[in-house]
């Protein structure tokens, strides 16, 4: 454990975003990342909310959807980000 790490803020964001990328690297969802990027994209652009309700607008689309590359994608996420507690 480290004390000074300050892991709670922007550097505790940075190390969920790294760990994210390795797993996304290393379970071969690559491709999988794209098109749901390139989804959410196509999803927002047909928006016309803004802010938190717009992406809360894309969530609900996504679940309605049951799209299973979000669901996968999610759950690593949160995976990643529970890493950063055990450096705490």
């Amino acid at each position: 454990m480290c004390v000074f790490a300050r892991l709670g803020g922007e550097n505790g964001s940075m190390i969920s975003r790294a760990a994210f990328a390795v797993i996304i690297k290393f379970t071969d969802m690559t491709i999988d990342f794209e098109g749901l990027n390139n989804q959410i994209e196509t999803i927002a652009s047909n928006l016309t909310t803004t802010g938190v309700q717009k992406l809360k607008d894309i969530i609900s689309q996504l679940k309605e959807q049951e799209n299973e590359d979000f669901e996968i994608l999610s759950k690593r996420w949160e995976t990643a980000n529970q890493m950063r507690k055990w450096t705490q």
